[in-house]
């Protein structure tokens, strides 16, 4: 059975525009059982001489507002979009993020066949057969060691089929 999922973002963010040398701090606030107004972050984007351009807050999970530090108006630069329907049955991913594991019939043509998206596991998930997703998840990782128990054995040295090691 799966259980609830929880995301914890922490810590600073540092970034750096290399052709203007403007840089950005941000800090997402820590957050737990205890710790209230979680999702918090705030920062700052300066020049390369170190001046405040911009005054950074909002929650990471709903958007981000710019407050410049020269006139005072504040902008939204990100916000987050509308769940779609049905969104908690697709583990609250955005449509961005559930497309990624879209597949179709022309993909299956050129994907090779270890690719994620063909997994049993995955796919059963993604129908909502939790039993059904767990015992073959199950399933495979069992197989994944009697084969790697059976080339131990056999001395013999695992070469992906796929892929090369460079």
């Amino acid at each position: 059975m799966i259980g609830t999922t929880y995301n914890w973002v922490r810590g600073k963010f540092l970034g750096k525009n290399i052709k203007t040398g403007d840089e950005i701090a941000m800090e997402y606030k820590d957050e737990g059982w205890v710790i209230s107004g979680g999702h918090k972050i705030k920062g700052d984007v300066c020049d390369k001489d170190g001046n405040i351009k911009y005054k950074l807050k909002g929650k990471w999970n709903q958007g981000l507002t710019a407050e410049n530090s020269s006139t005072g108006k504040s902008i939204d630069i990100c916000q987050r979009l509308p769940e779609i329907k049905n969104w908690e049955h697709q583990y609250f991913f955005n449509p961005i993020s559930i497309n990624l594991n879209y597949l179709n019939v022309d993909m299956t043509k050129i994907l090779c066949p270890t690719d994620a998206r063909f997994r049993p596991d995955q796919r059963a998930l993604e129908y909502g057969d939790v039993e059904l997703a767990q015992s073959e998840k199950i399933r495979l990782e069992q197989k994944q060691r009697d084969k790697r128990k059976e080339r131990e054995e056999n001395n013999e040295v695992y070469k992906p089929r796929w892929f090369k090691e460079e």
